[in-house]
């Protein structure tokens, strides 16, 4: 059987909001992340890096991620401006792969050309549901099917592809979040992260809260 590759060490690059084009019902990044929704630059992206290497566990394995935003809806010249430095930051062997989250309804041949210079490795999938009732009352955006699409593009380039579900939406209940786990299961990623819905402050959730 084959091993798994080791526990990466993830570097968190935040980019909060970037690439959204509308927000959902959930959400405010600004206040999850505690950062002003500015790009960060190249030094700003090479000063994470270097405090994060300064901590003790293993390099086998280390990602540089971009969280906190829709990374495949930014403009193109905003998305080489992070990836351009982190690709340097892979040349000389500070960090190995490039990972990121994103929306499945950006997940497109084109944009996933867009990376192919680049040490991609692994992306997110913001799936939240696979209930498109549960969704429409998220503002989510998108469906069950963009979800299933960007999940068939994402395997067959071969990348990692990590799927995040949040229990506890507008519309959720057991039976749809258990449906929403099965569907997931049936995508076959390669990992999972689960959340609870958390109301936060001044997200339309907090308005109807």
């Amino acid at each position: 059987m084959k091993s798994p590759p080791p526990k990466p060490l993830v570097i968190p690059i935040f980019i909060p909001h970037w690439g959204c084009l509308h927000r959902c019902a959930f959400c405010n990044q600004n206040l999850i992340t505690n950062q002003k929704p500015n790009l960060p630059d190249r030094e700003a992206i090479n000063a994470q890096v270097n405090h994060y290497l300064k901590f003790k566990g293993d390099r086998t394995r280390v990602q540089l991620a971009f969280f906190g935003g829709n990374f495949l809806g930014l403009k193109e010249s905003d998305r080489l401006n992070l990836l351009n430095p982190a690709q340097d930051l892979v040349s000389n062997n500070s960090v190995h792969q490039i990972r990121f989250s994103t929306r499945p309804d950006t997940v497109t041949p084109e944009t996933l050309d867009s990376l192919i210079p680049y040490a991609v490795s692994t992306v997110e999938l913001g799936v939240q549901s696979m209930d498109d009732t549960v969704l429409g009352l998220s503002k989510r955006g998108h469906t069950e099917a963009d979800t299933r699409t960007a999940a068939s593009l994402l395997k067959t380039r071969g990348y990692e592809t990590g799927m995040q579900m949040m229990v506890g939406l507008p519309g959720d209940s057991d039976g749809t979040a258990l449906k929403t786990a099965d569907k997931i299961i049936a995508l076959h990623p390669d990992f999972v992260r689960i959340y609870p819905l958390i109301v936060l402050k001044n997200s339309l959730v907090h308005l109807w809260y």
